[in-house]
């Protein structure tokens, strides 16, 4: 037996792989999360800082960036409930209303409660709607309001409850001249099936438990309908702001008017659509699932506005608009302007959508089958070409479709939420040339997850994230994200800030573990030698005050027995690691160990000894 000690390089395949087993993708990277690859070696991420400190309301669902005739910079983004304007370092609320009233209206409260009632005929209010209350009246002993926004938190026909910020300090019924503000019908939250049996107590009615009994089947007429997650279509036609809640109204906000104005109906579009977006280069607005010119909803239609014009949708030789009904597929998902023509995805199909000018407007052809896309923001372009994550997998066009290869493919669709698919949110990161795409593991109802996939060195990472949206640097300085935190708060972020490696402050967890690897040196030939680990000589650029940890799992068979050694702790100074281990494989895993370190990896190499062959 050879006592000769080597000193011998240990590398690793940029990306993680995880289509097979941790010894089978030997050579690479098999876990890891807040990991990116540059120049084929390993980093962590930069963190995340919160943009504004206030929270918004609801889960951010799309965003879209613009600017304004002046160079003035404007966020947009939609919650189930809300539509906001990020301007001027706020989050403004330009939420839609659904209508105003001011009548003669009742109050009922009780002491030391908070919960308010309110007697009011035809108000139209559905629990978790919102509204401002304008009142001068004094409601339950210390209530007085004043522009306060509150939630439906239950309704009937004639009245509804919300609750107050403080408990009534008296028992009273009072009526009174009151001026309400309702933001139209809140969205879902979640994309429930309802189809079956109720889920409410058995052989009891809704008038005791709210809802269906469980022994009680749905009715096609009414509750066997599934709830659709409330999705926004965002887009700017010149410096103003079009905005769309799926199976609503179009509605802009005219950005001369100031961010103290909100969203207004556009009356002439028509009345309810599932996608919108604008075609940028001819200036037409697209609606996708709509109303047809002379006839009902049609979710397999394509129906746009005149030309330079977002308010003429009629059909006429005077008017550019028209429509046009697609294939292969039940539904329009959404649709994504590039450069040269616009693109509609089907739940099946994609096709391409091309300005021709008149008589036909536009040119429909269908560019692939079977590559239906997961949602409604699933979709994003970089460099030219368009990435889309599918139901179960991911795909490209760069002038044909193509099923994007994926070494993370396996990993990412076992674990994931298909009743909550349509929350799939796709980004770019023009810094660093990747395609993110945001989403919902298998446990999980909200976004959780993320992949991304670099084109350009072409590898994947994953790991977790509280993100929900995204949005490049192509208008901020920074990527900007709408994010939920563990609470259930939500806030909108600054993401990947210069020299910023926290996460909002704490500890940002990063980590990257490889794959099995033969601790043999290649001069001793296969790797069927048990070798003595003296020591590592770790290659890592770490910032002053950082400290990365080392841990080592130890086997001498693909199945056999785990020994672990570490941590150890490598430091801008550390030479080298003791570790006096011996073992066949071995892995190694990489953690950030302090808040606000900054890592980087070379390579290692290993100070081994051959030490047999049992």
């Amino acid at each position: 037996m050879s006592t000769d000690t080597i000193l011998f390089d240990v590398n690793f395949r940029p990306g993680i792989d995880r289509e097979s087993t941790q010894y089978a993708s030997k050579g690479g990277w098999y876990n890891g999360d807040k990991v990116r690859f540059r120049a084929g070696k390993p980093e962590n991420i930069r963190g995340y800082e919160k943009r504004v400190q206030e929270a918004f309301i609801g889960t951010g669902r799309s965003s879209h960036s613009f600017t304004s005739n002046e160079a003035l910079k404007y966020l947009s983004f939609g919650t189930p409930s809300h539509l906001y304007v990020y301007a001027g370092g706020k989050n403004n609320d330009v939420t839609p209303l659904r209508t105003s009233t001011t009548s003669s209206v009742t109050y009922k409260t009780v002491a030391s409660s908070t919960r308010i009632l309110v007697s009011s005929t035809g108000h139209g209010a559905n629990v978790g709607d919102y509204f401002i209350l304008v009142s001068s009246a004094t409601v339950g002993g210390n209530h007085r309001f004043l522009n306060n926004q509150f939630e439906v938190v239950s309704s009937t026909p004639t009245n509804f409850t919300f609750n107050a910020s403080i408990a009534s300090s008296a028992t009273t019924t009072i009526t009174t001249r009151s001026k309400f503000q309702f933001y139209i019908h809140s969205g879902g939250s979640q994309n429930i099936p309802e189809l079956g049996w109720g889920i409410g107590v058995y052989n009891a009615g809704v008038s005791i438990t709210g809802a269906r009994a469980w022994n009680s089947p749905a009715s096609i007429s009414g509750d066997a309908q599934t709830q659709p997650l409330r999705q926004w279509s965002l887009d700017n036609f010149g410096e103003d702001l079009l905005a769309l809640p799926r199976e609503g109204r179009l509605y802009v906000w005219d950005e001369s008017s100031g961010t103290g104005n909100r969203a207004v109906v556009v009356s002439t579009a028509p009345s309810a659509s599932n996608f919108m977006f604008v075609s940028q280069q001819d200036r037409h607005v697209i609606c996708l699932g709509t109303h047809g010119v002379a006839s009902g909803f049609d979710p397999m239609l394509v129906r746009w506005s005149d030309q330079n014009d977002y308010t003429n949708w009629n059909v006429n030789v005077s008017s550019t608009s028209g429509e046009n009904q697609l294939g292969d597929g039940s539904e329009l998902i959404t649709g994504l302007n590039t450069r040269n023509q616009s693109l509609i995805w089907t739940d099946n199909a994609v096709h391409a959508m091309e300005f021709v000018g008149p008589p036909f407007i536009f040119n429909f052809r269908q560019l692939g089958s079977n590559c239906g896309i997961a949602g409604q923001h699933a979709a994003i372009e970089l460099d030219g070409r368009i990435f889309w994550m599918g139901a179960k997998d991911f795909f490209v066009y760069d002038g044909a479709v193509k099923a994007l290869p994926c070494t993370v493919r396996r990993y990412v669709y076992n674990d994931f939420n298909f009743d909550q698919k349509e929350k799939v949110y796709a980004g770019t990161n023009q810094e660093f040339r990747e395609v993110t795409w945001l989403y919902p593991s298998k446990n999980a109802t909200e976004v959780d997850r993320y992949v991304s996939y670099n084109p350009v060195e072409n590898y994947w990472t994953f790991g977790t994230t509280i993100f929900t949206t995204w949005e490049d640097k192509e208008v901020f300085q920074n990527v900007i994200t709408t994010g939920r935190e563990a609470d259930g708060d939500n806030y909108l972020y600054t993401n990947e800030p210069e020299d910023i490696y926290t996460a909002d402050g704490q500890k940002q967890e990063a980590f990257l573990e490889s794959s099995e690897f033969d601790t043999t040196p290649p001069s001793y030939g296969p790797g069927d030698n048990i070798m003595y680990l003296d020591r590592i000589v770790p290659d890592f650029t770490i910032n002053d005050g950082g400290r990365v940890t080392l841990n080592m799992k130890l086997k001498n068979f693909p199945n056999g027995e785990i020994r672990e050694k570490g941590p150890f702790f490598v430091t801008p100074t550390t030479q080298f690691i003791r570790t006096r281990a011996r073992s066949r494989q071995a892995i190694i895993r990489i953690s950030t160990s302090t808040g606000g370190t900054n890592w980087r990896l070379g390579s290692f190499r290993m100070d081994v000894t051959q030490d047999g062959k049992r």
